[in-house]
């Protein structure tokens, strides 16, 4: 019984983690999607980029974060700034 209870809160715990993660990742990953979009002219909304799920904006920002942090990374290897 007691790991019946536990299977059921690791799930709802792991619903909820997906959730917030998405939420979290998604809005930002959609604004520099459409970031993007509007440098290219484009006219799509703000909302659509949203509607296109968290799955894929979280992707985008996670994608872009590890860039980020891997063009940081080669930038102070430079013997520019030692």
């Amino acid at each position: 019984m007691g790991e019946f209870i536990a299977g059921i809160i690791f799930e709802i715990v792991g619903q909820v983690i997906f959730t917030l993660v998405g939420y979290l990742l998604g809005y930002p990953g959609a604004a520099l999607r459409w970031f993007i979009s509007r440098t290219w002219k484009s006219q799509k909304s703000f909302q659509a980029f949203v509607d296109d799920g968290n799955l894929l904006n979280g992707l985008v920002f996670i994608l872009a974060c590890g860039l980020l942090i891997f063009g940081l990374y080669q930038l102070g290897n430079l013997k520019v700034f030692s």
